[in-house]
């Protein structure tokens, strides 16, 4: 089943910002592709060095986020995700990001 990532689209950029892009989504797509793997391990913090627009720790939160009844009770219940960057902009940025609603995946 597809799971949510983060909304890019309508948090706003700063020309300071890393924008997410190629690598980004890769690590997003790597991280989806795991997410057995990473429930396993009952994750109680996830953090990301260099969050820039927050795009994967958003993301990465919205892939192991309690869903009743599916694998993904397997997340701790009090899992911290933490985001660090030197920018001040790009915390900024991040905390826009985490406050967005999530995108739905795409359906072809």
């Amino acid at each position: 089943m597809p799971h949510r990532t983060a909304q890019i689209r309508l948090v706003a950029t700063h020309p300071e910002v890393y924008e997410p892009c190629g690598d980004s989504f890769a690590l997003v797509d790597a991280l989806l592709s795991d997410r057995a793997n990473i429930l396993s391990r009952k994750p109680t913090l996830c953090l990301e060095i260099g969050c820039g627009s927050g795009h994967v720790i958003t993301s990465l939160a919205l892939i192991l986020q309690r869903d009743s009844g599916s694998e993904s009770d397997n997340v701790h219940p009090t899992a911290y995700f933490i985001a660090n960057d030197i920018n001040p902009r790009a915390l900024s940025a991040t905390s826009q990001t985490l406050a967005t609603p999530p995108s739905d995946p795409p359906t072809c």
